[in-house]
């Protein structure tokens, strides 16, 4: 299934995330949600959310298993054309895209401009091209409910 890390819980927020270890150039200020391609979505999904004892949500045939920080979504191979129009897949599972809160979005199409990073726009969000993200595609937006896979799936985002 993976190698699941875990942070002692002595390690509050504010031991971890230092004011000044998140301001970046980029204006990226929070890590959010991770699109994950998986055989067995539901199966998958309904393991994980077990075993961190979190919520899970059934989204038609996107699974999200919900975090104090975000949300994990496990979806099929043959649906992530709607959250990554044109990503291909190495093998499954398959960490797709890591969704990251923007600041300032027009601040971080400047600074991907600017720094020759190859991008899409797509349904508000900025799309780096997999090869920028070794294999994965970063998803900047500034959504203020940071649901970002939720909002390219309901905007029937495709390729």
């Amino acid at each position: 299934e993976g190698r699941v890390q875990m942070v002692f819980p002595q390690m509050s927020a504010d031991a971890v995330w230092h004011a000044d270890l998140v301001k970046h150039a980029n204006a990226a200020d929070r890590l959010g949600d991770v699109l994950l391609v998986v055989d067995d979505p539901s199966g998958r999904a309904e393991r994980f959310a077990r075993f961190a004892r979190r919520p899970l949500r059934a989204m038609e045939d996107r699974f999200v298993v919900e975090t104090d920080r975000g949300r994990l979504h496990l979806v099929a191979p043959e649906r992530l054309h709607r959250y990554v129009p044109g990503a291909e897949i190495p093998d499954v599972p398959f960490m797709a895209a890591v969704a990251i809160g923007s600041r300032d979005l027009a601040g971080t199409r400047a600074w991907m401009l600017g720094h020759g990073l190859g991008f899409a726009e797509q349904a508000g969000t900025l799309q780096t091209v997999p090869h920028e993200g070794l294999g994965a595609t970063f998803v900047f937006h500034d959504r203020d409910d940071d649901d970002v896979f939720g909002h390219l799936d309901r905007t029937g985002t495709s390729s």
